[in-house]
């Protein structure tokens, strides 16, 4: 997906909220996993536009031992375009976590995300499957990227 080019439908279908809610609870859970506190709020607008565009998510490392910052250099044009897929990609995020909220699979905690306890088990499409797995390595990765800030200022992104 283009951040400015009409969405067909198959992407539509596939930026349904509950999808995405569950996209952001996997981050969300490993995120605490990793640093034992909840995801602050701000970093649920990387998820999906790190997960779901191949472009990100094939380039994405396959450990987190690979800085955010050196891997946000070493890919300058995903770097140059994280912005405008942030940008993208923020209306299906709030959709996403309005559900997630709702139908209680994610909780705000001040500025903070939590998930609820047990994740569902999925019967996964190879693509969902990849995504899913994606948007827990984010989630891991996010945690120890540095401040929400700082991650953000790296990535060029405004609030």
């Amino acid at each position: 997906m283009s951040p400015k080019a009409p969405l067909t439908q198959s992407v539509e279908n596939l930026l349904n909220p509950a999808y995405c809610a569950l996209l952001i609870e996997a981050a969300t859970r490993e995120h605490a996993k990793e640093t034992g506190r909840s995801m602050p709020f701000a970093l649920a607008f990387l998820i999906l536009p790190l997960c779901l565009p191949s472009s990100f998510r094939d380039a994405l490392p396959k450990s987190k031992s690979t800085v955010f910052h050196a891997w946000l250099n070493a890919n300058g044009h995903l770097r140059a375009e994280l912005p405008a897929f942030t940008t993208a990609y923020a209306p299906y995020t709030r959709k996403a976590l309005r559900y997630g909220l709702q139908c209680g699979a994610l909780k705000l905690e001040e500025d903070a995300l939590r998930t609820r306890p047990k994740t569902p088990t999925l019967n996964a499409s190879t693509d969902t499957a990849e995504a899913l797995a994606k948007a827990t390595f984010l989630g891991r990765w996010l945690g120890t990227a540095g401040t929400t800030q700082s991650v953000f200022m790296m990535g060029g992104i405004r609030p």
